[in-house]
């Protein structure tokens, strides 16, 4: 078994956090305090061609695949999980309409996409539900070649930055059954609403979004008529891409932390020495980087196995807990190291403390990523004439997205 990276994994690794260093941590204070993603930065990303790195190049990616993107999602997190968050929910919608569009929707959506002209949201939950299909209020009617969505998306991200959304809704022709649609967000009657104010990861823009009467060509049916009613298994395909996102931020801010308190221990002095003299100290930095590295290869292992085109969804839950559960303690440690400076609002490890946590969060809270994994330990094992699965509870769980 290699673990080596290529030369090109190599080198987009280090593009990234040259990147990181020169364009984003000037933009800190505008991202975190203001909340909004620069233009800067999304042009950036766009001339370093990071929007579409896991996509072939027929389609304008940088056909790189999924680790080459993951390594780049870690390096922009350690500067600013904001970005690497943006950057994660615009791969999921990309990658929805890769792997179930059909090839006019590809040739269609994926060149903007790919390139960062248009920007990707993934709009799932609603103010009733974060895991139920049943709940979802947003229906689609079909109407003179056409439909007609009508409904309410929360926590959003992306949604106000120009392109495309994703949008899950219940198709009413074919009994309720959840249908996937591509929607441009100009659409007349797409009303995007204020941000909402989140406790950390400022420049992670996340509005809620009506739904007035938008009318959507039947050919934005992701996949065609053939997949109509089939939303919801798309979902639960591609949530395991935001995983892998979500788990590669969590490693990045993790490393960030640590790199944070070695240059502080090494600064500090106490009793005429400097900290990191000090066991306790040094029993810290100990925990976090075994944490670190243990995430950092369930990070790049799942994304080793979605190159190989095989199912990830028990290896991006593993990661996605693992590593969110894992950076906080990290944070919370560095935050040891540091005292009560790391509670200043001027350093780096108070901004990590807020943004961490909503790793826990979003595309499934860690009790649903528990049940899912469980799932797919725990029922092979047993005769099904003993034990069935519950199918649908589970699916509905790992359904649970907030995005």
């Amino acid at each position: 078994m290699d673990f080596n990276l290529s030369d090109s994994q190599k080198a987009i690794q280090a593009r990234a956090r040259r990147f990181a260093l020169e364009r984003i941590r000037p933009k800190i204070e505008v991202l975190d305090s203001q909340d909004r993603f620069p233009g800067e930065i999304r042009d950036g990303l766009r001339a370093e061609q990071f929007w579409g790195l896991p996509f072939p190049e027929q389609y304008g990616g940088s056909g790189e695949g999924y680790l080459s993107y993951l390594l780049a999602i870690e390096q922009l997190s350690k500067e600013a999980a904001a970005v690497g968050a943006t950057l994660s929910v615009h791969t999921m919608a990309a990658a929805t309409i890769f792997h179930y569009g059909n090839e006019l929707q590809k040739k269609a959506y994926l060149p903007a996409l790919l390139s960062g002209d248009a920007i990707g949201s993934f709009s799932f939950t609603e103010a009733a539900t974060g895991s139920d299909p049943g709940a979802i209020v947003t229906q689609a009617t079909k109407s003179d070649g056409h439909y007609v969505l009508d409904g309410r998306k929360m926590f959003s991200s992306n949604s106000t930055l120009d392109g495309v959304a994703i949008v899950f809704a219940k198709d009413v022709e074919k009994g309720n059954e959840i249908s996937a649609f591509v929607v441009p967000k100009n659409s007349r009657g797409f009303e995007v609403e204020a941000p909402v104010k989140k406790m950390g990861l400022g420049g992670f823009e996340t509005a809620p979004y009506t739904l007035n009467s938008v009318a959507v060509p039947s050919e934005n049916v992701v996949g065609g008529e053939a997949c109509r009613g089939k939303g919801f298994q798309i979902l639960l395909d591609m949530i395991s891409v935001g995983k892998l996102g979500i788990a590669a931020q969590s490693l990045g801010m993790a490393e960030r932390a640590l790199d944070e308190s070695v240059k502080y221990a090494g600064e500090r002095r106490q009793l005429n020495k400097p900290l990191r003299m000090f066991p306790t100290i040094q029993a810290l930095v100990a925990e976090m980087a075994t944490e670190i590295e243990a995430s950092r290869w369930l990070v790049y292992n799942a994304g080793f196995i979605k190159d190989r085109g095989e199912g990830i969804a028990l290896e991006a839950a593993m990661a996605k807990l693992f590593c969110a559960q894992s950076a906080k303690r990290v944070i919370d440690k560095a935050m040891s190291v540091h005292g009560c400076y790391g509670y200043i609002k001027d350093r780096t490890v108070e901004r990590l403390y807020r943004d961490v946590k909503l790793g826990e969060l979003y595309e499934g809270t860690e009790e649903i990523q528990k049940i899912l994994i469980a799932s797919k330990v725990l029922w092979p094992r047993f005769s099904s004439k003993k034990i069935q699965e519950p199918a649908r509870t589970l699916s509905q769980s790992a359904a649970s997205i907030d995005q």
